[in-house]
């Protein structure tokens, strides 16, 4: 069996996003770090596990979700159980009703799919987040890519910096 890997760019590239928010995310901790392949030259690469852990960064935040939300849905060890799911679903819901926001009527039916109840694996939020849009039913609240909304990351300046000149062009 053949893995799929990626370079950053073609990570990037394979989920329409930046190298720098492909970056941001790795550096915040919501994207696992690049694997080490076991090849002569042990490089580090991305899987295909990366390509569905920024599509679910995506789609969450599509519906509304907080990049702090995001953090506690993919912590494996936080949040034990579809209810503490649920219970973040709904205040965030509630969050977006009173700011007026137009992603809670997209919130509202996941949150409706689910039941709040069972462990995480049986968590229908985390499954629809998790799932590729094409898979869906046309009408379930994830199958319109046009509902996909670019993320809105803190902007980094870029000022140039100056840079150091070989010894040889330096002025003496």
């Amino acid at each position: 069996m053949v893995l799929q890997t990626f370079t950053l760019a073609q990570l990037a590239r394979a989920v329409g996003m930046s190298v720098e928010d492909v970056r941001f995310y790795r550096d915040s901790g919501l994207l696992p770090p690049p694997k080490r392949q076991r090849t002569r030259t042990d490089d580090f690469s991305f899987q295909v596990e990366h390509v569905e852990r920024l599509r679910f960064i995506q789609r969450a935040l599509a519906h509304g979700f907080t990049l702090e939300d995001i953090a506690r849905f993919v912590d494996e060890h936080g949040l034990v159980t579809c209810n503490d799911v649920y219970r973040i679903s709904l205040r965030r819901l509630e969050e977006l009703r009173h700011t007026g926001d137009a992603k809670a009527a997209n919130l509202k039916k996941l949150v409706a799919s689910c039941a709040g109840k069972g462990g995480r694996k049986d968590c229908k939020i985390l499954a629809a987040l998790s799932e590729d849009a094409d898979r869906l039913p046309a009408c379930h609240p994830l199958a319109d890519p046009t509902q996909m909304i670019e993320p809105i990351l803190p902007v980094r300046s870029r000022t140039a910096r100056p840079r150091p000149q070989p010894a040889s062009h330096r002025r003496r």
